[in-house]
């Protein structure tokens, strides 16, 4: 693909992704980005194609598309598919959301641990101490 393209394409997903979840819950703002996305790469092949076919129609090209989507290269077939299905879109976008979690240090968990004090005397007898199970929290790194 192109590298400037594909430069353009990341910084949008880069730049969205965080408003993305991964629940079966579509918010309204989802519509809005999916058709700024659609829009990006609807340009950028246009631009590219008008440019190199002389009488290029996007509807024909659309149509050619689907007729042989089982030869296109995977890696552009997908770029395509996320273009028109909107759960396909949504998926990159979660993808690219635990992509910058995990860039961003945390590998999606946190563990906080505070100091609890022990008596010896607890410890032998093996009485069950319930205020020690509150000393280790593992939650998503999202609820910093």
């Amino acid at each position: 693909m192109d590298a400037d393209f594909e430069e353009e394409r990341e910084a949008f997903c880069r730049r969205h992704c965080g408003e993305f979840e991964d629940t079966e819950e579509n918010k309204l703002v989802y519509t809005d980005i999916f058709s700024r996305y659609t829009a990006l790469v609807e340009r950028c092949i246009e631009a590219k194609l008008t440019a190199s076919v002389p009488g290029f129609s996007m509807g024909e090209f659309m149509a050619m598309l689907d007729s042989r989507k089982d030869e296109l290269v995977m890696e552009v077939f997908d770029l395509l598919l996320t273009m028109g299905d909107f759960q396909s879109f949504k998926e990159m976008m979660v993808d690219y959301r635990n992509e910058a979690a995990r860039e961003a240090g945390g590998g999606g968990l946190r563990i906080d641990v505070s100091a609890v004090r022990l008596h010896a005397e607890d410890q032998e007898d093996g009485d069950l101490r319930s205020d020690l199970d509150t000393a280790l929290m593992i939650s998503p790194a999202s609820g910093r």
